[in-house]
């Protein structure tokens, strides 16, 4: 766990960094700068993009993590070169399938969103630079290199938004040159990512991969599966955001994205672990070590919790605030129930620990992909039924209820295969103490939006230490607290 421990820690710094900015963007630069409609119509686009990165990847970020550790030396250049020639060839079928498809398209987004439809192009576009630097990104993580990816993903990406934001809201740019310089962006950190595999070596890429032993059949059934079960959680997670423009605008997209993503913040503690520990499960799985995957397991599933919903409580908390504070609050704050029940959906999800990795990366991995297009079909269906009569709630509950489904069912596969309990006890430990925390933040109200945001935090840190120090949940985290602290006095001392 050494080395998942020191790139957590980097990997996180550097994505809490990004995060950071993007929460500048998100809550004051973009309802300052754009109008509702401009965010809505930006992020619907990039819905879309994201929509369709499991057509050109097909699975192979998985696939290359999965089979990396498996094959020789003389192989991993092919493998990689398999990767990359097949997410190419994917992205232009699928420019191809949307040019065709356009009409079909357009009459989707018609009757509230018809200004999609002059972006089809850069859907396309962003598509191939989002695939590119998964692609890239892979390559640096299956080689335990997660650091500097993470930061050109969130500070560096979000640095260059934050600056074309400033440039459109000063008027040196319009909007339209604005989504332009998106793609722009991307492919700057795609061949920034690019140098440095090559650098690094990692990029050891031959002609022709067809001739190497990488067992193709088992390679590209594993990724077809791996696609079905890509596309079904891209579904769930995208299909709200698009289908809110479809039924109710681009303004409503606008109103729940900028919630949808306040939630998101929530999960960052998930998305650094992965991409450290699923290389060590894959490793650990091929030896038929149980007892480190169920360790691996446990520890992330009450580490990630509890960070988890310490932000998700300081956000909570302080949303109210946060909206006073916010250009075009009033607007936004339609957002503050989206934001609950979106919290509450990440937090089930960070709660089954690494659940969906271990099944991914075992014999069973054909079971979960199946679950998960069961999973978008119900989530689309739920969308459906609930948006036009429900309005923007309904979109937040439909994916609520999709995902309890989805990790219950995750819960029952990995204690009948392999009798380990995805819930770990502590973390029902925590609850009493969020509510706690939730109920003490609503009786004081302060004539400050900025002192009450202080006064907020301060109140949850308190009930976190409580919740740390008293019920030790994670005795890793206050070892590594404790850790902190010693080296700070040896710091201190040194210095006098």
């Amino acid at each position: 766990m050494g080395v998942v421990i020191r790139q957590s820690f980097w990997s996180m710094l550097a994505i809490y960094l990004g995060i950071g900015i993007g929460f500048i963007n998100a809550v004051i630069l973009m309802p300052k700068f754009l109008t509702p409609e401009e965010t809505g119509l930006f992020r619907t686009i990039a819905s879309c993009a994201m929509l369709l990165q499991p057509f050109v990847l097909f699975g192979m970020g998985h696939t290359l993590v999965t089979f990396f550790p498996r094959v020789d030396d003389k192989s991993k250049g092919a493998l990689l070169s398999l990767g990359l020639l097949v997410i190419l060839g994917l992205n232009l079928i699928t420019a191809i399938l949307v040019w065709l498809f356009s009409p079909f398209i357009g009459e989707f987004f018609a009757e509230n969103a018809n200004e999609v439809n002059a972006f089809h192009y850069l859907i396309i576009a962003m598509t191939l630079c989002m695939s590119g630097f998964t692609y890239l990104e892979t390559a640096s993580k299956i080689n335990l290199k997660t650091v500097f990816p993470s930061i050109l993903r969130e500070p560096t990406h979000k640095s260059l938004h934050t600056i074309i934001l400033v440039s459109c809201g000063i008027g040196l740019i319009v909007f339209k040159q604005y989504l332009h310089l998106q793609i722009a962006i991307y492919l700057v950190i795609v061949i920034v990512l690019l140098a440095y595999n090559w650098k690094k070596g990692f990029l050891r890429l031959v002609l022709r991969p067809w001739n190497y032993d990488l067992k193709f059949r088992e390679i590209l059934t594993y990724s077809a599966f791996t696609t079905v079960g890509g596309l079904g959680m891209v579904t769930v997670i995208q299909i709200d955001q698009i289908m809110v423009s479809k039924y109710l605008g681009l303004t409503s997209n606008a109103v729940y994205t900028t919630a949808v993503f306040m939630a998101i913040v929530i999960e960052i503690p998930k998305r650094v672990v992965t991409s450290i520990s699923t290389p060590i499960l894959s490793v650990a799985y091929k030896q038929d070590n149980w007892p480190e995957i169920n360790k691996i397991n446990h520890q992330s599933s009450v580490n990630m919790f509890l960070i988890a919903s310490f932000i998700f409580m300081s956000i909570l908390s302080c949303l109210p605030a946060i909206y006073e504070l916010m250009p075009k609050g009033d607007v936004y704050s339609m957002g503050y129930w989206i934001f609950c029940i979106v919290g509450i959906t990440k937090l089930t999800n960070l709660a089954m620990g690494m659940t969906s990795e271990i099944i991914s990366i075992s014999h069973l991995y054909k079971l979960i992909f199946i679950l998960v297009m069961g999973l978008a079909i119900v989530s689309i269906g739920l969308n459906i039924i609930f948006i036009p009569n429900m309005g923007l709630e309904g979109a937040a509950l439909a994916t609520l209820i999709s995902f309890l489904i989805f990790n219950l069912s995750k819960g029952l596969i990995l204690y009948r295969h392999w009798k380990m309990n995805p819930l770990a006890l502590e973390i029902l430990k925590m609850i009493p103490i969020l509510i706690a925390c939730y109920i003490s933040s609503l009786f004081i109200k302060l004539p400050s939006p900025i002192l009450s945001i202080l006064f907020n935090l301060l109140q949850v840190a308190i009930w976190y230490s409580i919740l740390v120090f008293v019920i030790r949940p994670s005795p890793e985290l206050i070892n590594a607290f404790k850790n902190l602290v010693l080296r700070a006095k040896e710091l201190l001392f040194r210095r006098q």
